[in-house]
């Protein structure tokens, strides 16, 4: 039986790769391969793989967000710490008197 403990534990061992089969979390996770089958489906339904392609691996596609939303989080966060630093030296120059 597949529990949210096992979909949560594959979920983020399939973000360490660009593809996942199967047989990887059969290996892995000593499943069957129907349970590993089926563990891949619900993953697909919460996003993290994409659809079956014949019997290649499917695309990881939860790595790929995380990856992009890690690059636009990047640059606005260091923004934000210039600006504030910034306002905060002209607060010390203006009220330091």
């Amino acid at each position: 039986m597949i529990t949210e403990k096992i979909i949560n534990k594959a979920s983020k061992m399939a973000a360490d790769y660009d593809r996942i089969s199967a047989s990887y979390f059969q290996r892995t996770m000593s499943l069957p391969y129907v349970e590993a089958v089926k563990l891949l489906n619900e993953l697909e339904a919460r996003g993290v793989v994409g659809p079956a392609n014949g019997a290649y691996p499917r695309e990881v596609i939860k790595k790929k967000q995380k990856i992009v939303f890690e690059i636009k989080l990047v640059p606005g966060l260091i923004m934000a710490l210039i600006f504030g630093s910034i306002l905060s030296l002209i607060y010390i120059l203006i009220f330091s008197k």
